[in-house]
C-alpha cells in the first residue's frame, strides 16, 4: 500500500495545520500511513492510518466546511499531533510523533 501525503504552511499562533474531510476519512483504507508534511521546511512525521482514525471520531468534527477534523501542530506540543476538540468545551487529544527530516533521518 501507498501512504497519503498532507501538506501544511506554517501558520501563527500554532505551527502547522491540516483538514481532513469526511470524503477523505471515507478513503484513508486507500492508504497504509498519512506523511504529514511542512511546506517550510519539508519536515514530515508519518502516522499509520489505524492510528489516525481512531482520533477521527464524530464528536470530533468541527464546524468549518463539510465538519472537517482539525489536526495542528501546536507551539507548546511540538512533537505531538494536536487533534481539535469538535467544540469550544471539549478536550485537545495528542498523538505523539517523531519528525524527520527530508531524506527520512529523524530530528535530533
Amino acid at each position: 500500500m501507498k501512504n497519503l501525503q498532507k501538506k501544511s504552511k506554517k501558520y501563527d499562533p500554532f505551527l502547522y495545520w491540516w483538514d481532513i474531510t469526511p470524503r477523505l476519512k471515507n478513503e484513508l483504507d486507500q492508504y497504509e500511513n498519512i506523511e504529514f508534511i511542512q511546506k517550510d521546511t519539508g519536515q514530515r512525521c508519518i502516522v499509520p492510518t489505524k492510528e489516525l482514525k481512531k482520533f477521527l471520531t464524530e464528536d470530533r468534527r468541527t464546524s468549518r466546511s463539510e465538519g472537517n477534523w482539525g489536526i495542528k501542530v501546536l507551539t507548546n506540543h511540538p512533537d505531538e499531533l494536536a487533534f481539535e476538540p469538535g467544540s469550544k468545551d471539549g478536550e485537545w487529544l495528542y498523538l505523539p510523533v517523531v519528525w524527520k527530516d527530508r531524506d527520512g533521518r529523524p530530528l535530533a
